[in-house]
């Protein structure tokens, strides 16, 4: 579905150039399935770079992206902190969407959008992966300076629920440590 998403998205902004940070173990599917995708496709495939390296190019490009597509997870925390404004959209197989659908318990798929209760950053999830919705919510954020802000400040407002900003994590790990060691009388 990402393939046809940036066709849509290709057909109407023809200079738009999408990167891609490849995971080292998935590196040549996604330069297959990105050699079929229509217009100017990078991969960045991290398997020539050391892994700070690699890390550095993908924040890079995260920094440099005017708005992104991922999967769940903590690339959308890592979206977040490089200010890129983001879609989410994936779908697994249906056994494993019938699975995941019982066990877990959050409304939301995007860490950011968990974190806030509410759907700030737009989901499409198993059946509601359409790539025409897909390609409408990002356009929206590539052409609507107000949406990406909006975006941005409530992105901005998750981190600062995780610390950012404030005490290093180091030292607020470290201070949990003592208070629970106070606690059971242990010190």
């Amino acid at each position: 579905p990402f393939g046809e998403v940036l066709a849509r998205l290709h057909a109407r902004t023809p200079d738009l150039v999408a990167v891609v940070p490849a995971a080292r173990n998935v590196a040549d599917a996604v330069q297959a399935a990105a050699a079929q995708w229509p217009g100017e496709v990078r991969v960045l495939d991290p398997r020539e770079l050391s892994p700070e390296a690699a890390e550095a190019q993908k924040f890079t490009a995260f920094a440099a992206a005017d708005a992104a597509l991922a999967a769940s997870g903590t690339v959308a925390l890592e979206l977040a902190a490089m200010g890129a404004t983001q879609v989410t959209a994936y779908r697994v197989n249906a056994l494993t969407a019938m699975i995941v659908k019982r066990l877990v318990l959050v409304e939301h798929a995007n860490l950011v959008n968990i974190l806030l209760g509410g759907r700030i950053v737009p989901e499409f999830v198993q059946d509601a992966l359409d790539p025409a919705a897909v390609a409408d919510a990002l356009a929206l954020l590539l052409t609507d300076p107000d949406a990406r802000a909006a975006q941005e400040r409530a992105a901005d407002r998750a981190l600062e629920m995780l610390g950012r900003g404030g005490e290093a994590p180091s030292a607020r790990a470290a201070a949990s440590v003592l208070r629970a060691l106070g606690r059971t009388g242990r010190g």
